[in-house]
């Protein structure tokens, strides 16, 4: 049986290969990135997280490898969500976390007005 994250990756895969198709996707990928952001959005989109634990964890690290190999940009915690910047997505009665995502496609970005969490 294949886990659901690599049927995810798998998908966006597929999505990416067409160049007039962009991805936008949201979901909840229990993986923590801290405040980082792929390399190639860190000037036009840097994040901030107030997730307390600012490291990536295992789950994070790839998340963040997969966007970088298919030109996603994590929107999460940028100049485009509203209100609370890097609000966190995830409470729980031992903390608090980012845990839930919504990534689009490098391309996609300028149609982005906001994002609201």
């Amino acid at each position: 049986e294949v886990e659901p994250i690599q049927k995810l990756w798998e998908t966006v895969a597929l999505c990416t290969r067409s160049q007039d198709k962009g991805v936008i996707g949201l979901a909840d990928l229990n993986a923590r990135t801290g405040p980082l952001q792929v390399d190639f959005a860190l000037r036009t989109l840097p994040r901030v997280s107030s997730d307390p634990e600012k490291t990536p964890n295992t789950r994070g690290r790839a998340v963040l490898d997969q966007c970088d190999a298919y030109g996603l940009v994590i929107l999460n915690g940028t100049s485009l969500e509203t209100a609370t910047p890097g609000r966190c997505t995830s409470w729980q009665p031992g903390g608090h976390s980012v845990i839930d995502y919504a990534i689009v496609s490098e391309d996609l970005i300028p149609e982005v007005q906001q994002l609201h969490i």
